[in-house]
């Protein structure tokens, strides 16, 4: 009974959406204000050499924590924008999370955007620019998230980014509350006496440049540590706690190649002190068409002795377009099957299934 309640709400949500979608594309309310955001979905079973099985349906907890963890999720999203200032508002729900709050504020944050000099500068809670995965699952190609790891997410303070017109060049510098997660709700620590900065630079070659596909990102980040209110992160191969009260570096390099509009390759390493020596990953997709593609994705993960490598395959069915229905255009169905390996520990296999909108 209880998943049945949880699919027909899911549904409710998602018919809701398509119809907002269908009278306006995009969802803007004025010239001023617009809406968006995505549902997400999951059905998933992992089974480890442990003999261990796992179900979840419709359920944010995932059977293991190695594949990724609250699968189902819900996000609104409210953008203000006037000339060259902008505002944006988003909260997200997950259901039924497991020692975590369920929901909460996800962005809260104002910005300044000017083409003609390709400054932005944006100020309050906004997502990192690190990582190529990307945070929200609707823009990701697998259900599961790979092995990289450290990557900071959501964090509070200032960012300062410029875009060079017409060469593909962009750099940003940001200084937050801290890299790592704090207490709060998908946040930072919130303390700004010992702060985090993010530097990066990133190259997207234009279109019709010898280089047209290529795309490379690089970012530096810097954790002060957080010395007045240490707050245990972990353990060190000895056994010993890791407090955060110690200054972290993390680097992230990504780069992807479009090869055709229907193929294209991705790779990533990563370094987050006292999180992963290093961790990878490598990508490939391949669109059959507009509405089928097929991605793959192997990724690894070393911190001392711990060693971890996965694989998998998802299929992707973009149900608006394959069936070329325009009020579900935002709507997909993907599947997984994941493998995962653990040096001196237990493997696993991942099932899953996501139905995903977007609006």
């Amino acid at each position: 009974m209880q998943n049945n309640l949880k699919i027909a709400g899911f549904t409710a949500v998602l018919t809701a959406a398509a119809s907002l979608t269908a009278t306006a594309a995009g969802v803007p309310i004025n010239d001023y204000l617009s809406v968006d955001g995505y549902v997400a979905a999951a059905a998933t079973y992992t089974k480890t050499s442990s003999g261990s099985h796992e179900y979840t349906l419709f359920d944010s907890p995932n059977g293991d924590s190695r594949f990724g963890s609250n699968l189902d999720q819900i996000k609104f999203g409210l953008r203000a924008k006037y000339k060259d200032f902008g505002a944006y508002a988003s909260v997200l729900y997950y259901p039924d999370r497991v020692g975590a709050r369920e929901a909460g504020i996800l962005d809260a944050y104002v910005y300044w955007k000017n083409e003609a000099s390709g400054v932005t500068v944006t100020a309050g809670k906004f997502l990192s620019s690190f990582g190529y995965e990307s945070y929200y699952p609707i823009y990701n190609s697998l259900i599961s998230g790979s092995l990289v790891s450290g990557i900071p997410g959501y964090h509070t303070g200032l960012k300062v980014e410029y875009a060079h017109a017409g060469s593909g060049f962009s750099t940003g510098l940001a200084v937050v509350d801290s890299l790592q997660p704090g207490r709060g709700f998908e946040a930072g620590d919130g303390d700004l006496h010992d702060v985090g900065i993010e530097l990066y630079f990133k190259y997207q070659a234009v279109k019709g440049s010898f280089l047209e596909g290529l795309t490379i990102f690089t970012g530096v980040g810097l954790d002060t540590g957080r010395d007045d209110k240490p707050r245990r992160v972990g353990f060190d191969e000895f056994g010993d706690s890791i407090y955060d009260t110690e200054r972290q570096w993390v680097v992230d390099f990504w780069a992807e190649y479009q090869v055709t509009d229907q193929l294209r390759f991705a790779a990533e390493v990563s370094y987050a002190e006292r999180v992963a020596n290093i961790s990878w990953l490598a990508f490939g997709e391949y669109s059959f068409t507009s509405g089928v593609s097929l991605a793959a994705r192997v990724s690894g993960y070393k911190y001392h002795d711990d060693q971890l490598y996965s694989i998998g395959v998802a299929p992707t069915l973009n149900l608006g377009k394959l069936f070329e229905v325009k009020a579900i255009e935002g709507l997909s169905l993907r599947g997984e099957i994941s493998y995962l390996y653990v040096k001196d520990g237990h493997d696993g296999y991942f099932f899953g299934s996501q139905l995903l909108f977007q609006f």
